[in-house]
């Protein structure tokens, strides 16, 4: 019976076989390369044209010959995605993700199919990872901002939609929730800022027309809260004078 340790060793080590063996390898490897990769285009026809179950069939071809590929793994993330199979989906982002981790859509679709599925710190998780490799998405900073509400953190939700603002200062909803997380956090001024510049943006924005009266009424609040000491003091001199 032959050991592992013979069953190893399969072809001859001669520099001659090595000349022979190495092309034949290489050539299986770039028609696996070219056959998947059809496979992937034809996928990509059919998710155009709403096939998705054509798509998935044709993308776990794709799968079977290059397993260690993470557009394929990335693409059939997607194909299930849109066919509402959003933990399958999650699997596979993952896939593509741990072969090639510089793909920050992947991070970021990751993100909203843990948000879909309740997994609010595992959301948060890929939408930070994606945002370290493309931080120039304004509309994933949004979501970033809104999941720190969720979880009670106002002052990291500012700084969220800040962050998204700095990319784009013109999202009328980011300003909008910026004016409303510095209106949680008693900055009235500053929601009152945020919150008429939304409106100015977009007048639709009932949300920000909601929160902008309750900022002024924060502001009434505290300009009266700071003006009583100054009566009640007023007051105390005039009941010495009688």
């Amino acid at each position: 019976m032959s050991s592992v340790q013979d069953s190893l060793v399969l072809f001859p080590r001669s520099r001659r076989s090595q000349r022979v063996f190495v092309p034949i390898t290489r050539a299986i490897v770039e028609r696996a390369r070219k056959n998947a990769a059809a496979f992937n285009n034809a996928a990509a026809e059919r998710f155009q044209s709403g096939d998705l179950p054509q798509a998935r069939e044709l993308l776990l071809r794709a799968a079977a010959i290059r397993p260690e590929c993470a557009v394929t793994a990335f693409n059939l993330g997607l194909v299930l995605q849109k066919s509402n199979q959003t933990q399958e989906a999650t699997t596979w982002y993952e896939r593509s993700i741990a072969r090639f981790n510089g793909n920050a859509q992947a991070h970021f679709n990751l993100g909203f199919c843990h948000r879909s599925l309740g997994r609010k710190g595992k959301s948060e998780a890929a939408f930070r990872a994606g945002l370290k490799i493309d931080p120039r998405r304004s509309d994933i900073f949004l979501v970033l901002g809104i999941i720190c509400v969720e979880r009670g953190d106002p002052e990291a939700a500012a700084r969220a939609f800040s962050r998204g603002l700095a990319v784009d200062a013109n999202h009328a909803t980011l300003h909008a929730y910026l004016g409303t997380a510095l209106k949680d956090l008693g900055d009235a001024e500053g929601a009152i800022a945020e919150l008429k510049c939304a409106l100015e943006l977009d007048p639709r924005l009932e949300y920000a027309r909601f929160n902008l009266v309750r900022a002024l009424q924060l502001r009434r609040s505290q300009v009266g809260a700071a003006q009583a000491p100054d009566a009640a003091l007023a007051a105390s001199g005039e009941d010495s004078r009688i």
